[in-house]
This record gives structure tokens, C-alpha cells and sequence, in this order.
């Protein structure tokens, strides 16, 4: 015999023992094995919403009365201080300061309006 037999006896268990253990470990499997579903559940749905933000850009279509505009702010942007020319809409200007004009510009979707 080893010396550890010797200080550590085997024992017993208490009668019914290895039927709650077994209870116990088949519970702890089963609780086990819902979380490890809810973890997929949740990778699975963060993984959608990932793509469907990397998608959504591709996905979006802008407004056209929204380009327009941006043109004209484009338009006068690249002008500077020089009169403001809008085509197919019109602008009034609504601030000036040094460095700084303000105005608000209207599309029209058709030229001869």
C-alpha cells in the first residue's frame, strides 16, 4: 500500500449518495447545455446585426431633391466670396459675416418652374 492510502482512507457514501450526485451532474448537464444554446442565440444575432450594418451603406439610395442640393452647397463652397448660382432651384441668403455666408437653397425638380 501507498503512503496516501494510508492518511487518506476510502470512504463511504451515504446511502442514497451516488443517486444525487447522478441527479445533481445530469442537472448541471442540462443547465450546461441552455446556456450553451442561449451563447449561439446571441453570437447568431450579433452576427446578423453585424452584417446588416456592414450592408446598409450598399443598401441606401439617396434622395434626389438631397444631391441637388448638396451640389449647389458644393457649388457655392468652391466659389468662395463670388455671387451664388444655383441652377434648377433657388438661394437667398440668410447671414453674412466675415468668412461666413448663410443661405437657404430650394430644388425644383423641373428647370423651367
Amino acid at each position: 500500500m501507498s503512503e496516501l492510502s494510508v492518511w487518506l482512507p476510502p470512504l463511504e457514501p451515504p446511502p442514497g449518495g451516488y443517486a444525487r450526485l447522478t441527479q445533481a451532474l445530469d442537472a448541471r448537464r442540462l443547465r450546461s447545455a441552455r446556456h450553451h444554446w442561449r451563447a449561439r442565440l446571441l453570437l447568431a444575432g450579433t452576427s446578423v446585426a453585424l452584417v446588416a450594418l456592414m450592408l446598409a451603406p450598399l443598401l441606401h439610395r439617396p434622395d434626389p431633391e438631397a444631391q441637388l442640393i448638396a451640389a449647389s452647397l458644393q457649388q457655392a463652397w468652391a466659389q468662395g466670396d463670388q455671387e451664388l448660382v444655383v441652377k434648377n432651384g433657388a438661394a437667398a441668403e440668410v447671414l453674412k459675416a466675415p468668412g461666413l455666408r448663410v443661405y437657404w437653397v430650394g430644388v425644383t425638380a423641373d428647370a423651367s418652374k
